[in-house]
């Protein structure tokens, strides 16, 4: 198996090139690509991520986990500065 690099415009470009491009907006991509940047070497399955993670609104997030602050979500996460939430589904 052959493994390289990829920049962040790479990462980018593979969502882009998948039927998954409407999956994360950009900023979210970008939280992607330095989160998975900090793992080691690690193959890079779309579908996995799109399956792993979720974007939506902070309003979602609390309604579907029934918080009262996002600070009880008990998972990975990220405000995004367009106002959405990107987090690890549990």
């Amino acid at each position: 198996m052959i493994y390289i690099s990829l920049s962040e415009s790479m990462f980018r470009d593979e969502f882009q090139d998948s039927s998954r491009a409407e999956q994360f907006s950009y900023e979210a991509l970008g939280v992607l690509y330095d989160y998975y940047n900090e793992l080691d070497d690690m193959e890079i399955d779309i579908i996995a991520i799109c399956c792993e993670w979720t974007e939506t609104s902070l309003d979602d997030v609390l309604n579907s986990y029934s918080l009262d602050s996002i600070e009880e979500l008990d998972t990975t996460y990220y405000e995004l500065q367009n106002g959405d939430i990107l987090y690890l589904n549990y």
